[in-house]
């Protein structure tokens, strides 16, 4: 009986510390948000020009230095085409998971590198090549990709972020001969520069 006791506490304790130990690993950090130019790069992007992308995103640590978010990201972009009209204007959605691991001390300057993974749409509507017609696209895929930046202190809450990335897109299956890019497996490189602010938890 004295031992079922015995393990009895023990279960309750680990129980009750768990949550706490969980607590002290994550740490809520802050909000993020952004804007930058990014091109394409790719054997089908010729037509595709360079466009505006903004992101906002929720942000956290497991460790000192490692931490994780979650992003959405929202664009557009123009494409050059021969057909009903001379331009397509083009809507980008990306919704990501964001790993970042930073160097140096937290309360300076440090740069940090970063990965994602997630989820990415291309959609437009255009005129056909069958008059009085309308061509509506949408083409979800995956994006993966990288990137190395610096942090900036303004304060203990504010910070700039000045970084530079690229990420591979691939969507499976596009049909997107309608609007001037050839193939049925459309794939390319996002590239770019972006700049923004980081709000949240002071700094120690």
């Amino acid at each position: 009986m004295r031992r079922i006791t015995l393990l009895s506490l023990a279960l309750a304790v680990a129980a009750g510390t768990a949550p706490t130990d969980l607590e002290a690993q994550f740490r809520f950090r802050g909000v993020e948000f952004w804007g930058g130019q990014y091109a394409w790069s790719g054997d089908a992007t010729d037509p595709l020009d360079a466009g505006f992308r903004g992101g906002f995103g929720i942000f956290g640590e497991l460790t000192p230095g490692l931490g994780v978010g979650l992003e959405g990201v929202t664009g557009g972009f123009d494409s050059n085409v021969v057909g009903p009209v001379d331009r397509i204007r083009w809507d980008d959605a990306e919704v990501n998971l964001v790993l970042r691991q930073a160097f140096g001390g937290r309360g300076g300057i440090h740069p940090f590198i970063g990965a994602r993974f997630g989820w990415t749409r291309i959609s437009t509507v255009a005129p056909s090549d069958q008059a009085g017609e309308i061509l509506v696209v949408d083409e979800d895929g995956l994006a993966y990709g990288a990137e190395v930046g610096v942090e900036i202190p303004l304060n203990r809450r504010a910070r700039v972020i000045i970084a530079g990335g690229a990420s591979y897109r691939d969507y499976a299956g596009a049909e997107l001969d309608g609007v001037g890019i050839p193939g049925t497996e459309f794939s390319a490189t996002r590239w770019g520069l972006r700049v923004g602010m980081a709000l949240g938890s002071a700094v120690d």
